[in-house]
């Protein structure tokens, strides 16, 4: 592998927001396919992902919170070993729906 491609790696590792807007797209219910473009809120949120082990969010709907937070969780399993994360919804039908809409989608358009 030659180095420009080692740092962009070690560059997404460090970075979800990075790794998020240069490698994943997100289902627009309207345009389709597209780039994952993060609003400054969203980059806020992945900083204090990062920063605290627990995150409370008073949200409102269509705000992308779901969208990062599934983004994240891609992120953090794909550059850390031997970690657990769990998706939480009052139904199964909700939690597979989440991971399919906001983990796989991302996942699917990793080339």
């Amino acid at each position: 592998m030659d180095k420009d491609k080692v740092k962009v790696i070690k560059r997404c590792q460090k970075s979800p927001g990075f790794f998020l807007e240069k490698f994943c797209k997100i289902q627009h219910p309207k345009l389709g396919i597209i780039p994952f473009s993060l609003f400054g809120y969203q980059k806020k949120c992945l900083s204090d992902f990062l920063k605290h082990r627990f995150n409370i969010f008073k949200k409102v709907r269509q705000s992308g919170i779901s969208t990062i937070a599934g983004g994240f969780a891609l992120w953090y399993a794909m550059f850390y070993n031997n970690k657990n994360i769990l998706i939480v919804s009052k139904r199964d039908d909700d939690a597979m729906d989440f991971l399919k809409r906001n983990v796989k989608v991302l996942y699917d358009s990793l080339p």
